[in-house]
């Protein structure tokens, strides 16, 4: 019975907090687990969260070295590890930006056909059904393609206001 109940912090342990909603037009959705909620300012994110920003654009801070910005109708799936966040993006538009002086590793993006971590480059992503856009505002980002399994495959290096699309 004792042993049970040294352990029960364990089980209860909330998820860390790994950034926070710092501006937002609109309330939006976030789904945490199995539960819909609707958000504002000052909400903290979780990985595994999944926000829904429907026709509100927000901006996102402390998600390891940059702010990430949304636009309207996006939806994001955050994936953690130990070591690195992942942003999933869904649909729609996220723009990064990195923030100075910062060392610029575990933060990565994935649209389903690319992926990319973020370096000191700033960037805007656009996912649509069919097709993802980026373009490279400033800096250089490399971007590996990956297959219709999610395997990667080639990898390029855009620079300063450099588009791509896939």
């Amino acid at each position: 019975m004792l042993t049970g109940l040294f352990q029960l912090p364990l089980v209860t342990a909330a998820p860390a907090n790994i950034a926070v909603i710092s501006f937002a037009e609109k309330p939006l959705h976030l789904i945490r687990a199995t539960v819909l909620y609707t958000i504002g300012v000052g909400t903290r994110l979780q990985g595994g969260d999944i926000l829904q920003t429907g026709a509100a654009g927000i901006q996102i801070e402390g998600l390891a070295p940059a702010t990430l910005a949304l636009g309207p109708d996006t939806r994001i799936l955050i994936a953690t590890n130990s070591k690195a966040a992942q942003i999933n993006v869904l649909s729609g538009w996220l723009k990064l930006q990195p923030l100075a002086g910062n060392a610029h590793a575990g933060l990565a993006v994935n649209t389903g056909s690319l992926t990319f971590n973020v370096t000191d480059s700033a960037s805007v992503v656009h996912v649509s059904p069919h097709q993802t856009d980026l373009f490279v505002e400033d800096g250089s980002q490399p971007v590996t393609e990956l297959d219709n399994h999610g395997k990667p495959g080639r990898s390029i290096t855009l620079n300063h206001e450099d588009f791509a699309q896939r």
